[in-house]
């Protein structure tokens, strides 16, 4: 193990801490490494969304979400990191949660799926609420949004001239 790998994002202790394993598939506090491993492998409409909606490539994107994000995690299927999510602080109460998968993720859909709600919930964590957009064009994450129990909105048009779908999960 590298030193990097014991650093994980700034977090305050409780379950985003926690190792939460199914079978072959675990989920856990994010290292750096993960972000080189997603970026290298990310699914094509991951990319896709991240670079319509704020312009940067998959390794900016991980990067940007580690460093400014209050809990980061992945899912891993024997070690491999399948997905790395998170939420930041958007303000007192409210933040804003982010996921952003490699290729890989497509063959794991079950594993990830049965792993999905409890994570959701420590992204939540004490947040009273958790929010962002997602691309209208994305069925995929549109579905599984809904899955873990997020409302869904009217489209709108991002600032990027994009077409979105807000999210909000409450407490």
């Amino acid at each position: 193990m590298t030193p990097h790998s014991l650093l994980t994002s700034s977090t305050s202790t409780g379950l985003e801490n926690t190792i939460h394993e199914r079978g072959e598939y675990n989920a856990r506090p994010s290292v750096l490494e993960d972000i080189g491993a997603i970026a290298a492998s990310m699914r094509p409409a991951d990319q896709r969304e991240v670079r319509l909606l704020s312009g940067q490539g998959p390794l900016d994107a991980l990067t940007q979400s580690f460093v400014h994000s209050s809990v980061t995690r992945t899912l891993s299927y024997k070690d491999q990191p399948l997905i790395m999510y998170g939420t930041a602080e958007f303000q007192p109460g409210v933040g804003i949660v982010w996921g952003l998968g490699s290729e890989a993720l497509d063959d794991h859909v079950v594993g990830f799926l049965r792993m999905s709600r409890p994570e959701v919930e420590i992204l939540q964590g004490s947040y009273s609420m958790i929010f962002n957009y997602v691309h209208a064009d994305n069925d995929l994450h549109l579905k599984w949004v809904k899955f873990v129990g997020f409302n869904l909105f009217d489209p709108m048009t991002h600032e990027s001239g994009e077409t979105v779908i807000p999210i909000q999960r409450s407490n």
